[in-house]
């Protein structure tokens, strides 16, 4: 049976014979392409969705540069006239980007297209990513072009030929396709059964009345407590289900004024050996906390009894939507689920998050609202009318003659302009198609978030362009964009790679594109990599650092073996690596943060990094310096907080000993008191000594610093004098060494070929402390200039 179609015959005949192929635009009336007629008025009025796209594409083209010259004739201006000439050709070759290879392929796919993928098949010869359109204009050659985008449905013939995936166009259609996920998951997915990651062994009937009914999972392993609370959701009348797009989407659409959930207080509610099959969502507060509704003390009861549901603020109350159309009777939500005001109940709630989203089922992640009054299940469809396909004839698996008999083709689905490259690519308007730039979804830059990415088995992310399912053995979408494209863009790729690692589940990205063994920089910087991945992230209270990464360390230290004293994001047993963090390349200057001492990286409100991490160095090659010690170590208490000094009788202050020399730094890197640049280079002392006349040697460069605030530790005394001094000392108290490697043919001094300390200075209010003010890296000379440093001790603030 012949193809249908809802475009008109005009473009329809497009598709009828094979397109020419994209050459690349040459801006000539003679470039090869299939040339397409027509009017203004006949577009501006036309039903068909390619028409429709043509129409807006040319009228984009206008608006942007002017009167187009339609059709183009080289020997005359624009005459006025209301016909349209665009080219069209296809675009193909490797098939590229397109469904992940993992072990766990899409439940949609067909036994052949698991095959495909998995394989590493070559593409079709016939492969198409969509076609080129273009008008060919010699005022401007390389402006006016855009693209379609082909796209497969999952199981079809044509899925083996093209790697786009058309995302679904309903919310049912979106629900559907995500208990498939659950499905496989569940009943496929060892390393992610509820049971070995903290979920609870058992699964429960969907009834939240009474005690929950347990049902054994076969992946079970032990039972773990659930939440404090949870919010239990009555199903409403119509069962969870909706019916068209509009208030009969949402499963309590026709009795919103009145539904209701409540708290529950599992400790009290039910025995502790019953398990709870919930949700954790994951989303935003937001800038103004007083939008959001939280339980307090003088509330808790009443949460006890009835929460309407009218009264969440909306992504909280999509959030209760989605999981009664997920068939799960219980949600956890920190802001209703903690009593907020009670700090005993917060900390200890916060001391157990890991379990929390660990224990979850699956944590719903909405990545789409930007805060908590913000809707997430909809926007889609409602924003992105890219994720629209409409099918056309094409003919795929065709050979020869039979390319020309639709009888014999396979139906794909066509994007418009811009479907596929959500965030940007080969189109000319790459601002306003680059929505999910990273940044864009403000969830994925919060601190807070960052535990529950790293720790949750399961996550939902619901996108603003989809939703995605990403669990220990799978990455899956509804459609383009595809995973392993949307978690680069939203900078989540690394930190799921480390959560694989430290727990010790499948890799979760193509192997294909490095070795893995030895390449992965959070394979070779397990916590550094942690470190640089909470600090990108924003937090509206900069004094909960210690609270928001609370978990990740206590699932680090379990899983990874980290034994000793942790600190303020340090762990004292690593102290030798966690010492020298540095602000991260094209950060932005900051005030230290008073909250926490010089020497931790939370102390600058900021991106971090540590510098082995780029050079190439693995942890392994760094070696503590055999003088360097720690003389006593700051108490803290179970976040890493540094206890009060009464607390202790004593200063409780980090003391550091080791040998310690000074550099100089030249003052034409200084500029109104700030490091003209970040990495700045550093020189032997005795060039203090060198004449008016005289300049430092390329062999007196010892090392670089990187300061922690780009400015002047202290002040510019030493700068301010008339004439101002040629060079400012610095004092660095040597850390560690870089042991060489196997394969190293540096120069340097025996087994070692460079070395690392910190920058110190005194402070200007405590007498004798000292603190950090940078991180030194030093060069393959600095090896010698360290042999004469005297060992000294120092107390930091």
């Amino acid at each position: 049976m012949a193809l249908t179609s809802t475009l008109c015959p005009c473009c329809l005949s497009i598709f009828s014979q094979p397109l020419p192929e994209y050459q690349g635009y040459t801006g000539h009336i003679d470039s090869p392409g299939y040339v397409y007629r027509s009017s203004r008025t006949r577009l501006g009025q036309s039903a068909c969705p390619l028409c429709i796209q043509i129409w807006e594409f040319v009228q984009r083209k206008e608006q942007d540069h002017g009167s187009l010259p339609v059709p183009i004739r080289s020997d005359e201006e624009d005459n006025g006239s209301d016909e349209i000439e665009v080219r069209l050709a296809h675009i193909g070759g490797p098939l590229g980007s397109g469904p992940t290879p993992l072990a766990a392929p899409d439940p949609r796919c067909s036994p052949e297209e698991v095959r495909f993928w998995q394989s590493d098949g070559e593409p079709n010869e016939e492969n198409w990513y969509g076609v080129k359109i273009w008008i060919a204009s010699e005022r401007y050659p390389y402006d006016l072009n855009d693209r379609f985008d082909f796209a497969a449905d999952y199981g079809t013939p044509a899925a083996l030929h093209l790697s786009s995936r058309p995302r679904p166009a309903t919310l049912d259609a979106a629900f559907d396709i995500i208990k498939q996920w659950m499905q496989q998951c569940d009943s496929q997915h060892v390393s992610c059964a509820p049971g070995r990651h903290g979920a609870g062994s058992l699964l429960q009937q969907q009834d939240c009345s009474g005690p929950p009914q347990a049902t054994e999972h076969e992946h079970s392993e032990a039972i773990i407590l659930p939440p404090k609370r949870l919010l239990c959701l009555p199903r409403s009348n119509n069962g969870g289900r909706g019916g068209s797009r509009g208030a009969s989407q949402y499963p309590d659409g026709d009795r919103s004024n009145d539904d209701t959930i409540r708290l529950i207080d599992t400790t009290k509610a039910y025995p502790p050996q019953n398990s709870y099959r919930y949700l954790a969502l994951s989303y935003c507060w937001g800038p103004d906390p007083s939008a959001q509704l939280k339980t307090t003390k003088a509330n808790l009861s009443d949460h006890l009894s009835n929460i309407p549901v009218a009264s969440l603020p909306a992504a909280i109350r999509e959030a209760v939507i989605a999981t009664r159309r997920l068939g799960v009777d219980y949600l956890w939500v920190d802001a209703l689920c903690i009593v907020q005001d009670d700090a005993a109940d917060r900390d200890g709630e916060i001391a157990r998050m890991g379990t929390i989203y660990a224990g979850a089922y699956c944590t719903l992640s909405a990545s789409g609202a930007a805060h908590c009054d913000n809707g997430f299940l909809e926007k889609f469809m409602d924003e992105y009318k890219d994720c629209e396909f409409f099918e056309v004839p094409s003919y795929f698996g065709a050979r020869g003659d039979d390319r020309k008999n639709l009888q014999k083709v396979t139906g794909v689905k066509m994007s418009p302009l811009g479907g596929r490259n959500a965030w940007g690519g080969a189109t000319d308007d790459w601002t306003r198609r680059n929505l999910l730039h990273r940044g864009y979804e403000v969830l994925h830059t919060r601190g807070w978030t960052f535990q529950e990415t790293f720790l949750s088995p399961r996550l939902l992310v619901w996108s603003a362009v989809q939703p995605y399912w990403i669990c220990r053995e799978a990455f899956w979408s509804c459609g383009d964009p595809q995973p392993d494209e949307y978690l680069q863009q939203v900078g989540l790729t690394e930190w799921l790679e480390l959560r694989n690692d430290v727990s010790g589940g499948p890799p979760c990205v193509d192997q294909n594109s490095y070795d893995a063994a030895t390449d992965s920089p959070v394979r070779a910087w397990p916590w550094a990599a942690v470190v640089q991945g909470f600090s990108l992230r924003r937090l509206t209270f900069l004094g909960d650092k210690t609270l928001a990464l609370h978990a990740v360390r206590e699932a680090f230290s379990k899983e990874i073996g980290r034994e000793g004293d942790y600190a303020v994001g340090l762990f004292r047993s690593n102290a030798s690596v966690d010492l020298l963090w540095h602000t991260s390349y094209g950060a932005e200057p900051a005030t230290r943060l008073s909250e926490f001492p010089s020497w931790s990286w939370m102390s600058f409100d900021g991106a971090v990094g540590y510098h082995q991490k780029y050079s190439g160095t693995r942890e392994e090659h760094v070696e503590k310096h055999v003088d360097f010690a720690i003389v006593e170590w700051p108490q803290c208490d179970q976040f890493g907080r540094i206890l009060a000094d009464a607390a202790k009788g004593s200063t409780n202050k980090l003391k550091l000993a080791g040998l310690a020399k000074e550099v100089a730094i030249p003052h034409r890197f200084w500029k109104d008191g700030r490091a003209s640049a970040q990495d700045m280079p550093c020189s032997a002392i005795h060039v203090l000594q060198l004449g008016t006349d005289e300049e430092e040697a390329d062999d007196d460069m010892v090392g670089h610093i990187t300061f922690d605030e780009y400015r002047m530790p202290s002040s510019n005394d030493d700068f301010d004098n008339s004439p101002p001094s040629r060079y400012k000392p610095f004092e660095c108290l040597l850390v560690a060494m870089e042991k060489r490697s196997g394969d190293d043919d540096e120069e340097g001094n025996g087994q070692y070929k460079g070395c690392f300390g910190i920058v110190i200075a005194p402070t200007a209010t405590a007498a004798g402390d000292s603190q950090r003010v940078g991180f030194f890296k030093g060069h393959r000379n600095s090896v010698d200039y360290f042999q004469d440093a005297v060992k000294k001790e120092y107390t930091f603030v």
